[in-house]
């Protein structure tokens, strides 16, 4: 992925972005503009690999533009299938970003788009000033979980 520069208007749009989001819902105005300095931006070409099902996760990404295809393989055996399609405004990547356990899913770049990363360690700084939001983010991620049906 190629990191882009942010400028104000991005920083308007991400701020906006955040606040329609259900994963970031309980946050304050000032907790959003604590997390703005810690978000970067990229670009993903159709094809490119984001995140790979196993590897440890390390941040956490909300879409901008474009849209991906979330890729799950159940075992060795058989060919990875696609669960879901993410477009602006959806996100992935938190569960893993909370336990540090192996991603649980693919996802791969379906049409070039723009995606705002959150990378771990500031993701817990965030998460350490604002135990509301660390809960909430808890409560969330478990949440998804369920609804994925992959295991708690």
């Amino acid at each position: 992925m190629e990191n882009l520069p942010l400028d104000g208007r991005d920083c308007v749009d991400l701020a906006r972005l955040l606040r329609q989001v259900d994963f970031f819902a309980s946050l304050t105005i000032g907790e959003i503009e604590q997390m703005l300095p810690h978000l970067l931006l990229y670009r993903a070409r159709v094809g490119e690999i984001i995140v790979r099902q196993g590897e440890i996760g390390d941040a956490f990404f909300l879409m901008k533009t474009g849209q991906v295809a979330v890729r799950i393989k159940r075992n060795w055996f058989t060919r990875a299938e696609t669960v879901a399609h993410l477009g602006p405004g959806k996100f992935f990547g938190e569960m893993a970003l909370l336990t540090n356990e192996p991603r649980t899913a693919t996802v791969v770049c379906t049409e070039e788009c723009h995606v705002y990363v959150l990378r771990s360690c500031d993701f817990q700084t965030v998460l350490r000033k604002s135990p509301a939001f660390a809960e909430a983010v808890r409560n969330m991620a478990r949440l998804r979980r369920l609804l994925s049906g992959l295991p708690r």
